[in-house]
């Protein structure tokens, strides 16, 4: 669902080293960026190939970042899942709960 309502792209990238699925992400407010990549049976990129593709995309303007989603989600033990989980709970306390419910 996520290519269908645009938010993610994705491309063979071709080499005689190795060919790779790369996955863009649309991510307000960066634009796209480079979200991951595969090579053929689901294997790691190797770091040669990795780096073209980096380069290339920089040159595109679509940088290699991580998701500020994925910081937050993936890791609610961390600082800034802490401070992303008070600021939530802040929210519904402070009689913004209907709000929280929506989101």
């Amino acid at each position: 669902m996520d290519v269908a309502r645009g938010e993610r792209y994705y491309f063979i990238w071709q080499s005689s080293d190795q060919d790779v699925v790369v996955e863009l992400r649309i991510e307000p407010p960066i634009g796209v960026r480079l979200n991951d990549m595969k090579a053929a049976g689901n294997s790691d990129v190797v770091p040669s190939v990795r780096e073209d593709i980096v380069n290339f995309l920089e040159t595109q303007k679509i940088p290699d970042l991580p998701s500020w989603e994925d910081y937050l989600l993936e890791d609610l033990d961390s600082h800034y899942g802490e401070e992303f989980l008070k600021s939530w709970e802040q929210l519904r306390t402070d009689g913004h709960a209907e709000l929280c419910q929506q989101l």
